[in-house]
């Protein structure tokens, strides 16, 4: 059982006064200055600055590949969802026509895709 379950608000009152008055631990008096000095001291700050860097290029990284996976699935999702114009990538060839397998259509409309990925990259950072 929980000891609020057992004590009234008033017991619980007094009890948290009396631990206040005479168990707790005060801080040490001198405590803010000693925090201020070593936040001015050139190694530590050294070190925090090495630590926010490193955390920041694990972040940067963390983003990079997401971002890198987003590009990826997108290319996917338009791939599979290419609306062609001429005849299907998997039928027969007429006489006289080349015929066109899956992976030279696929080689063709990913090089197509990445190109337009490709400009349209160099047109947000520019």
């Amino acid at each position: 059982m929980l000891i609020k379950d057992q004590m009234s608000d008033e017991q619980i009152d007094a009890f948290i006064a009396y631990i206040e008055e005479n168990e707790m631990i005060q801080a040490p008096k001198n405590l803010k200055e000693k925090i201020l000095q070593e936040s001015r001291n050139e190694e530590i700050q050294i070190k925090t600055a090495h630590k926010m860097k490193k955390a920041s290029a694990k972040a940067q990284f963390f983003i990079y590949s997401l971002k890198i996976s987003a590009a990826v699935a997108a290319a996917v999702l338009l791939l599979a969802f290419i609306d062609t114009d001429s005849a299907p990538a998997f039928s027969m060839p007429k006489q006289g026509m080349e015929r066109k397998t899956v992976v030279n259509f696929l080689n063709e409309k990913s090089n197509e895709w990445s190109g337009k990925l490709n400009q349209f990259s160099n047109m947000l950072y520019q």
